[in-house]
């Protein structure tokens, strides 16, 4: 058998497949995956946020969700990262701890062109009815 003729055709047969996989996997819901990979990674942060916040572990809890943008404007309220997470601990973590697990089995609205996952508070008593969280650069960073 004349295995050179042969060649070709798994050649082509190649070619052909590797063509049509990407329009394959759009058609199968590779935009899910996508949405869906966001969306885990999301639910991991929010645990690991609940968790820190539980144990009182409010410097690195800032240091890993206070956005880099934002980190700056956080330092100019008050003078070292400490104080700023004694602040937090006295005003907001008890209250952000209840937000976040209100919404931690909830389905957010994903905006995929802002990066931005919003999840609307079930009664949410006084203050903010929605809690944002964006995501730069692969992680998650609370937004409000």
């Amino acid at each position: 058998m004349n295995y050179q003729k042969m060649l070709p055709i798994p050649l082509l047969l190649c070619a052909m497949v590797a063509i049509a996989a990407p329009t394959a996997a759009r058609a199968a819901g590779e935009y899910h995956i996508t949405r869906d990979t966001a969306l885990a990674s999301l639910k991991s942060s929010i645990r690991q946020a609940i968790s820190m916040i539980e144990a009182k572990e409010y410097v690195p809890f800032l240091q890993r969700f206070v956005r880099p943008a934002d980190m700056e404007a956080l330092l100019n309220d008050c003078e070292t990262l400490e104080q700023c997470a004694e602040q937090f601990a006295m005003e907001k973590a008890e209250i952000l701890l209840q937000v976040l697990k209100k919404t931690k089995n909830r389905k957010p609205r994903m905006n995929r062109k802002a990066s931005t996952a919003t999840f609307t508070i079930p009664s949410p008593g006084e203050g903010k009815t929605s809690i944002t969280w964006e995501q730069v650069q692969g992680v998650w960073y609370i937004r409000n």
